[in-house]
């Protein structure tokens, strides 16, 4: 009778820590709890696109040795961002001539690249700085190389132009040759950081070109550096670059 009742206790007893432990995989705690989710659409990012354009009126000039061409061009912003930009000139010669001057046949035709003899070199009458509509603005800068940066902001375009000169080197193969001219925009974001490693030139390193474009003719004194746009260019540049002077 006891063997009986100690079994039957004992299924008692492990029926009762089932149970138990049934009810405390099956319960959860009621602890006060909050939950909140939000999504924003923004920030937008900006784009940063530059547009360059060249053009030469030909006038049926036919040019040689000893001679200037003047090719003019336009550079923009057609993006939402400021950005400054450098070109990289060359020139593309096909040569129709043999060393006596001789014409070739067509099926002779080459090309050579960058000749010496035919230079390349932007119209410094050109560069400046110039302030434009809705905040727009421009300005040239020219570091202790000589070397020239293109900074615009907002919706506005640059007026270019580069002169070629035909070098009195140049020998009888050039005659009856074909120049072409490629100019190579490239622009980097506004900022300090950017230009130095793209371009490998510090802001510091850099000067306005003293040259009011605004002004009929521009006038290049340097009391133009005084003047209202001069100051509130400077003064953007300095916001985006980070001037350490």
């Amino acid at each position: 009778m006891k063997t009986k009742l100690f079994f039957k206790n004992k299924k008692v007893q492990i029926t009762a820590g089932l149970l138990i432990a049934f009810l405390l995989v099956g319960t959860t705690y009621a602890w006060f709890t909050s939950r909140s989710n939000s999504s924003t659409s923004g920030p937008d990012l900006g784009r940063l696109i530059i547009d360059s354009e060249l053009d030469i009126n030909k006038a049926d000039i036919l040019y040689e040795p000893g001679m200037n061409c003047e090719v003019k061009g336009t550079v923009s912003n057609v993006g939402t961002l400021p950005f400054i930009a450098k070109v990289d000139l060359t020139s593309q010669t096909t040569i129709r001539s043999d060393e006596s001057g001789k014409a070739l046949g067509e099926e002779s035709y080459y090309q050579l690249s960058n000749i010496s003899g035919i230079d390349i070199t932007m119209d410094k009458s050109f560069l400046g700085y110039k302030d434009g509509a809705n905040d727009a603005m421009m300005a040239w800068l020219v570091d202790s190389e000589g070397n020239y940066y293109l900074f615009i902001e907002g919706t506005m375009t640059a007026d270019v132009a580069y002169n070629v000169y035909f070098g009195k080197t140049l020998g009888n193969k050039l005659q009856g040759a074909s120049v072409s001219l490629d100019s190579e925009w490239l622009a980097v974001q506004a900022n300090g950081e950017a230009t130095l490693e793209i371009f490998g030139v510090d802001y510091d390193d850099l000067a306005m070109v003293i040259n009011d474009l605004n002004a009929v003719g521009g006038v290049r004194a340097a009391s133009a550096s005084s003047s209202t746009s001069y100051t509130r260019i400077q003064t953007r540049l300095d916001e985006l670059f980070g001037s350490n002077n």
